[in-house]
C-alpha cells in the first residue's frame, strides 16, 4: 500500500502582530483513533471488525496543520496589495539615533507577497491562503459523488444520513455527538475529536443550474482554491444560523457538473482549518487520484488459488467446512456476532499488546437462503471457487493494522453459502500485509471445502 506522506507546515501568514500571537497560543489536540476502538471491541468479544458509519471498514481520523485562520475581508479589496496592512500610526515616532551596527527588529511587519488570482468562470479571484493538498492523518474516509467530485471526510467518526456510496448527487454528514461511552476502553488521556457535540454539519449537492453560474466581483470577499480540472470554484466564509459555527460554502463545477459544499464547522481556528483541508483535499475521479493523494487502505488482487492444503499444514473442520491453517496455529471456540465458531491465532503481531496475534474468525451461520450477496465494487469484491459452495467471494484490504499503525495489515472477509440450504459460513482474517501474507491467504482459499 502506500502511505500517506507527512504534512508539510505552511509558511505562516502574518496578520497584525496579536492575530499572530493569538495563534501560537492555541494548541489543536490530537484526535482519537475510533478505528482501533473498534476492533478492541471485535477483539473481547471475538467477532469480526464491523464498519463504522464514517467509512465502510475505516473510520475517519485526522491531523490539523497549524495556520493562521486568515479569512474573507481581511484584505483591502479592488487591489493586487499584500495580505496585511500596516498599522495606522496616530503620531510621528521619536527619532532614533543611528548606531554603528543597526540590528533589523525581527517583530517588525514584513511585506507580504501580492495575491494569487486564479481564474473562475468568466472572471478571477484570490486564492484562499493557507490551504495546502492531502492534509490527513493515515486513517482517513474518502467518498466520490455523482459527477466524480472525490473528498475525505474531517477527522472523527462523522455519521451520514442516507447513502455515502454508490455516487449519490446528494449526501449529508453530522459531527459526532458520542464520546467515552460507557463499557467503552476509550483512554483516559484521550481527547475528543475536534467537532464533537459541536452540531457541525457537511452537505454536498449537485446543482442542476451549474452552468449558469457567474464568478462573483474581484472585490466581493470571496476566495477560490485550485482543483486541477475545475473551471469555477467559488469559496465564501459566513455566519451560520446556529450560535458557535460559521459557515463555508464552496461552488464547484467540473466537466458541466456543478456541486454545492456547505461546510458548518465551529467559528473558530480548529473548524477554519477543517476547511481548508476539506477543500484542499477535493478531487475529480475521472481526472484519476493526484499524487497527492494517497488512501487508508488499498486493496489487492488474491491472485492464483491453488486448490488442495498446502505441505506442512493442519488440515481441520469447523462443522461442514473443511480447511487448513498454518502449522503453530492455536484456537478455541467462539460465540462471535455472526455465529458460532472458533478463533484460531497464530504468531504476534510485532509491536502490539502479547495477546494481539495475526488470527482468524471462522463462524457458521444461518441455514437456507445465504444472508450473503455480491458486494458493491467500492469493496472490490473477489470471486473464488470452492468446492460445496453456491457462493463464494474475498472482501481483501491493506492498510495499517488497528492495534499498530506502523504494521501493514492484511485483512479478508471471506463468505461463503453451502450448496442445498448453506449453511453460511464467514472467515475473518488477519494476516501480515505482505506477500507472505497473501500467500497464507491464498493458501487458505484453497483448502477451503463443504
Amino acid at each position: 500500500m502506500s502511505t500517506t506522506p507527512e504534512p508539510v507546515a505552511v509558511e505562516e501568514i502574518e496578520v497584525v502582530a496579536r492575530v499572530r500571537a493569538a495563534q501560537d497560543a492555541v494548541e489543536v489536540p490530537t484526535t482519537l483513533d475510533p478505528d482501533a476502538l473498534a476492533h478492541r471491541a471485535v477483539r473481547r468479544v471475538r467477532v469480526r471488525r464491523t464498519a463504522l458509519a464514517a467509512g465502510g471498514s475505516t473510520a475517519v481520523v485526522g491531523v490539523l496543520v497549524g495556520a493562521v485562520a486568515l479569512l474573507p475581508g481581511m484584505l483591502p479589496r479592488g487591489s493586487d496589495l499584500a495580505l496585511t496592512v500596516p498599522p495606522a500610526q496616530t503620531a510621528a515616532p521619536a527619532p532614533v539615533e543611528p548606531t554603528a551596527d543597526p540590528v533589523p527588529d525581527p517583530t517588525t511587519e514584513q511585506p507580504e507577497q501580492p495575491l494569487r488570482y486564479l481564474p473562475v468562470g468568466d472572471g478571477e479571484l484570490p486564492e484562499l491562503p493557507g490551504v495546502e493538498h492531502g492534509v490527513v492523518e493515515l486513517h482517513h474516509s474518502d467518498y466520490t459523488m455523482q459527477g466524480g467530485l472525490t473528498y475525505t471526510l474531517p477527522p472523527g467518526g462523522w455519521e451520514v444520513e442516507g447513502e455515502a456510496f454508490g455516487e449519490p448527487a446528494s449526501v449529508t454528514w453530522k459531527a459526532p455527538t458520542y464520546w467515552d461511552v460507557p463499557g467503552s476502553d476509550t483512554p483516559e488521556d484521550a481527547v475528543p475529536p475536534p467537532m464533537n457535540d459541536s452540531g457541525a454539519v457537511l452537505t454536498i449537492d449537485v446543482d442542476p443550474g451549474a452552468a449558469s453560474w457567474t464568478a462573483p466581483a474581484r472585490d466581493s470577499g470571496a476566495w477560490t482554491v485550485e482543483i486541477p480540472g475545475a473551471d469555477f470554484v467559488a469559496v465564501t466564509r459566513g455566519p451560520s444560523d446556529d450560535p458557535g459555527l460559521a459557515r463555508w460554502e464552496a461552488d464547484v463545477r467540473y466537466a458541466g457538473t456543478g456541486w454545492t459544499v456547505v461546510l458548518e464547522l465551529t467559528d473558530d481556528e480548529v473548524g477554519d482549518e477543517l476547511a481548508r483541508a476539506f477543500l484542499g483535499n477535493l478531487w475529480f475521479e475521472p481526472e484519476g487520484a493526484p499524487e497527492w493523494f494517497s488512501p487508508t487502505y488499498t486493496y489487492p488482487e488474491v491472485g492464483v488459488v491453488v486448490p488442495g492444503v498446502p505441505a506442512g499444514w493442519q488440515p481441520v473442520s469447523t462443522e461442514d467446512l473443511s480447511y487448513a491453517v498454518p502449522p503453530g496455529w492455536t484456537s478455541q471456540g467462539v460465540e462471535g456476532n455472526f455465529g458460532r465458531g472458533v478463533e484460531w491465532s497464530g504468531p504476534s503481531v510485532d509491536g502490539a499488546p502479547s495477546d494481539v496475534r495475526w488470527n482468524m474468525f471462522v463462524q457458521v451461520g444461518s441455514t437456507g437462503t445465504s444472508s450473503f450477496s455480491t458486494a458493491a465494487d467500492q469493496f472490490h469484491p473477489q470471486t473464488i471457487t470452492v468446492p460445496g459452495a453456491d457462493f463464494a467471494q474475498v472482501l481483501a484490504s491493506q492498510g495499517p493494522h488497528w492495534a499498530v499503525d506502523a504494521v501493514p495489515a492484511l485483512s479478508a472477509d471471506v463468505e461463503l453459502h453451502g450448496e442445498g440450504g448453506g449453511p453460511d459460513v464467514l472467515l475473518s482474517i488477519t494476516l501480515p500485509g505482505d506477500e507472505a501474507g497473501l500467500e497464507t491467504l491464498r493458501g487458505v482459499l484453497g483448502s477451503l471445502q463443504f
